[in-house]
């Protein structure tokens, strides 16, 4: 009977010691083992997250791998459009230039005339301005003259006191000073022409002329030379006329030549542009691989050390 008891108080004291200590281990160890689970899981995740970097990495680079081969197909077309352009522009050259020497040529040809009849109008001048100088101060002509003058004279000397009146000046000031210039043009109309005795002079003064440069000319033409020089004035205009006439047709053909250049050496331009931009995107895909394959094997090495 105390062996009993002694058996049961001995057991009751080594379970009282040892469990607590055996309770400890079977917990840590499930700390262990569910940390290394959730460990693994970290890395399965990781490496899933890796590979599908990889992958999107790679897809990149296929894709760059075939634009950089559809550009370099791509490229001798350009080239040879390029190419063309040029030869056709060089081609046209020459229809160019002799576009521009028919217009240079014509331009030529008006300024002769024009001197021509710049000379010719210059001899009747002459031949009137020596046949006035010669008529005595009693002549017809010689007395109409100075009623011009006189009346020109007359005429500038009003003009100039309305222009410089302190009236006009203070008016058209204040007109310009409203930023309306056809109020400051209205100003000086209403001045000029309302004036009763500039009216007056500036009929005098038409009229005068037009009684001078009726007896000048009636004077000229019955001038020897004047037949001939006459014919010369008419003969240099009608040059004059048919000069401008060619210069305006050259001139046209001239600029639809410089249209036509212009287009083709566009066309060269625009094609050597392009193709420059191919060779840039070129460039710029080559580059673009070697980062993306870069990074793939640095996704490839850390997936690699993972463990």
């Amino acid at each position: 009977m105390l062996k009993t008891r002694l058996t049961a108080t001995l057991v009751a004291f080594l379970l009282a010691t040892l469990y607590p200590a055996f309770a400890w281990s079977v917990d840590a160890e499930a700390v262990r083992r569910q940390q290394e689970q959730q460990r693994q899981q970290r890395l399965e995740q990781e490496r899933n997250n890796l590979d599908n970097q990889i992958r999107s990495g790679q897809r990149q680079l296929e894709q760059a791998r075939q634009q950089e081969q559809q550009i370099r197909k791509a490229l001798p077309n350009l080239e040879k459009q390029y190419q063309e352009a040029m030869q056709q522009a060089e081609k046209f050259k020459p229809q160019l230039e002799s576009q521009q020497q028919e217009a240079d040529k014509a331009r030529a040809l008006q300024k002769a005339a024009s001197d021509k009849v710049r000379e010719a109008r210059k001899q009747l001048t002459e031949i009137g301005d020596h046949l006035e100088k010669v008529q005595p101060s009693d002549a017809p002509i010689a007395q109409a003259r100075v009623r011009y003058d006189k009346a020109q004279v007359q005429y500038d000397q009003v003009l100039k006191r309305i222009l410089e009146s302190a009236e006009y000046k203070q008016a058209f000031q204040a007109a310009l000073d409203t930023g309306d210039k056809e109020k400051a043009s209205d100003v000086r109309n209403s001045f000029v022409k309302g004036n009763v005795e500039l009216s007056a002079l500036q009929l005098e003064l038409k009229t005068s002329r037009q009684a001078y440069e009726d007896l000048r000319k009636s004077l000229i033409e019955g001038h020897p030379d004047h037949q001939r020089v006459s014919e010369a004035v008419k003969s240099a205009q009608a040059e004059l006329t048919e000069a401008g006439k060619q210069l305006d047709d050259a001139v046209k053909k001239n600029g639809q030549a410089k249209a036509v250049m212009a287009n083709k050496v566009g066309v060269a331009r625009k094609a050597s542009t392009v193709g420059k931009q191919a060779q840039a995107n070129v460039q710029r895909l080559d580059q673009a691989q070697k980062n993306i394959s870069q990074q793939i094997q640095r996704l490839q090495d850390r997936r690699n050390n993972l463990r």
